[in-house]
């Protein structure tokens, strides 16, 4: 499984860069418009805004509501028993409490998908305009938006792993913000938009938006970067270790992982990254994970496919037991 991983891993970066050596740079990609001209908007001066709250609001909540289908229906016959992070509490008392967060964070995602996202989308559309470019731009060529998509994912990492850690440093603002989002002990997929407005808006949303408006990106990534961001961040929340080919995190081995982020909720320490892992490893924050790690691989499928500690985290690291990567937490807040 681990020799599988890190050929995909390979693979992948070799498919991605053969597509961006031999697209053709001045190519443009006409049906696009033709997607946009299809959809149903409000006409006037208003037709483009409408168009693009409807087209992100399609491919937002279809990338959703995907993985959640598919998660529950997979869960439901047993198939992803074997690749579980954590077991299922058998204390009736702390299932009726997951119960309850999980419904209380289900209502939160269709206030914030139906209600102040469309919201947010109308009226950021002009300043998308102004960076983007009319909606109905033809799609350039990859060779273009391979580098745009790397450098929202930059950004987007660096903004979310130091506000994440300063959430996690700063006692008042752990405590007043980001505790709410780590009610989740055994993270779900609905954890994964479970935060405070604030968190939300400011390190979420922003940190999400922050790379396709600096770079001016096409419309179309306006709407597929951050579909791309949720699912990755849906599969981090799953509680599940799921294999390539159907996990989008098994592509890359540096990827936050769902081992790493599940680490991140059940002990409450380390591995602040959004996208990637490469900001807990150059500043030293993965070390307990990394070593959380070495001592699961022995024993449990579900981290054969986990990222491998690098070796710098290796040095000094004594591994005795679990209990040697930090104490898990031991109650359900």
């Amino acid at each position: 499984m681990r020799v599988l991983n890190d050929l995909n891993t390979y693979i992948t970066l070799g498919i991605l860069i053969a597509l961006y050596v031999y697209s053709e740079p001045s190519a443009e990609y006409e049906w696009w418009i033709k997607v946009v001209d299809a959809v149903p908007g409000g006409g006037g001066e208003n037709d483009d805004r409408f168009k693009f709250v409807i087209l992100a609001q399609t491919v937002l909540e279809s990338a959703f509501w995907f993985l959640v289908i598919n998660l529950t229906l997979f869960e439901r016959i047993g198939w992803l028993e074997r690749f579980r992070l954590q077991p299922v509490p058998e204390d009736a008392e702390r299932k009726a409490k997951e119960a309850e967060l999980t419904r209380e964070a289900f209502v939160g995602v269709l206030v914030s998908h139906w209600i102040i996202r469309p919201a947010v989308f109308y009226f950021a559309w002009p300043y998308f305009e102004m960076r983007a470019g009319p909606l109905r731009s033809p799609i350039p060529s990859f060779r273009v938006l391979l580098p745009q998509i790397l450098g929202c994912m930059m950004i987007d990492d660096a903004w979310f792993y130091f506000w994440h850690r300063l959430f996690h440093a700063v006692p008042f603002l752990y405590r007043t913000i980001h505790k709410q989002h780590h009610r989740f002990y055994r993270p779900n997929v609905f954890a994964t938009e479970y935060a405070h407005p604030i968190e939300d808006l400011w390190v979420n949303s922003l940190g999400t938006i922050l790379g396709p408006m600096v770079l001016g990106v096409h419309p179309l990534l306006l709407i597929a970067y951050p579909a791309m961001k949720l699912y990755q961040s849906m599969e981090a929340h799953s509680g599940f270790n799921i294999p390539f080919p159907f996990s989008v995190t098994s592509i890359i081995d540096s990827m936050d992982c769902a081992p790493a982020h599940d680490f991140h909720h059940s002990h409450n320490v380390g591995n602040f990254g959004g996208w990637t892992m490469v900001l807990d490893w150059v500043f030293g924050t993965d070390t307990k994970y990394e070593n959380h790690v070495m001592v699961k691989m022995a024993d449990k499928a579900a981290y054969e496919t986990a990222r491998r500690p690098y070796k710098h985290d290796r040095i000094g690291l004594v591994i005795k037991s679990s209990a040697s990567s930090s104490t898990p937490r031991d109650k359900f807040e």
